[in-house]
């Protein structure tokens, strides 16, 4: 079993990059594919860790996009930690996300949460800086009764302290993954806001390959087997790579367990040889390893 879309505490995941290694190893999956929001902080430690352990990682990176179907997520494969196009381009990135973290502390404050963004950079303990630990910190000085609370009714999209990250453009972002030899795919397309997405699907995944996208994510745990079969229907006919994630986080998501989501999931192992034929098998040097090895 492989789980190509888990998140580490370089974004907004409980585990650092190697104690996420050594949980594949524990849970008995074969390959793991790191893929932090918007940054590639995590994926050095990670390819080590699993260097270590003679255990294949995936560096990858989530990327926030604008696309003609609304706001999405694309994730990037690699055969290396450190794709110099993307670092730069993630870079300015980093530096807006500077700016808009102390502006959500200022609108929680103007709405009553004495909240202190400096609280909120101890507390992520040198992570990036992201919501969940505003919210973290909201649960911990009582403003809240849960995280969920403080996302539903501050920091989602829409609430009165949401600050709209930087996004980079569909078009641009596959293009800068590409011109590191990357492989963009399509994120957990049952997110995507479509108003029928059992019949306006295809029509995404189409368009989604003449941009020069390169995979779809089919195998998600938000996914119906019905959705699945036509995500794989639409990838077969617009030749894309098929990849699939649980996109574990830890903590912020409960249910979902790596490599099994809620325990009823499973990401085929035969999409790994087309995947890695595509990124020229120079991966770091661990191996997929037998269920029974890995565990």
């Amino acid at each position: 079993m492989i789980d190509l879309h888990c998140h580490s505490t370089a974004s907004d995941g409980k585990y650092t990059p190697s104690e996420l290694v050594e949980l594949a190893v524990k849970k008995g999956v074969s390959v793991l594919g790191i893929a932090d929001h918007d940054t590639l902080g995590g994926l050095s430690e990670g390819v080590e860790a699993g260097k270590a352990r003679n255990f294949r990682v995936i560096p990858g990176i989530e990327l926030s996009v604008n696309a003609p179907w609304g706001s999405l997520h694309l994730l990037g494969y690699f055969s290396r930690p450190d794709p110099p196009n993307v670092a730069g381009r993630v870079g300015e990135i980093q530096s807006f996300r500077e700016h808009r973290n102390p502006l959500i502390a200022k609108r929680l404050q103007e709405l009553g949460i004495s909240i202190s963004y400096e609280v909120v950079v101890r507390s992520a303990g040198g992570q990036v800086i992201g919501r969940p630990h505003f919210a973290q910190v909201m649960l911990d000085m009582g403003a809240v009764s849960s995280t969920q609370e403080a996302f539903d009714r501050f920091l989602k999209k829409g609430a009165p302290a949401y600050v709209d990250r930087q996004r980079l453009d569909i078009r641009d972002a596959i293009r800068l993954i590409r011109a590191d030899n990357g492989i963009p795919v399509l994120a957990h397309p049952g997110l995507i806001p479509l108003a029928n997405p059992n019949a306006e699907i295809g029509k995404v995944v189409k368009s989604f390959a003449e941009m020069g996208g390169l995979g779809i994510e089919a195998y998600s745990p938000v996914h119906s087997q019905s959705f699945t079969e036509i995500l794989l229907e639409s990838a077969s006919r617009n030749q894309l790579l098929v990849t699939g994630g649980t996109d574990f986080h830890g903590d912020s998501k409960p249910k979902l367990q790596l490599g099994i989501g809620e325990g009823d999931f499973l990401v085929p192992d035969e999409l790994m040889a087309p995947l890695m034929a595509a990124l020229g098998e120079t991966l770091n040097p661990g191996r997929m390893l037998p269920h029974s090895a890995a565990s």
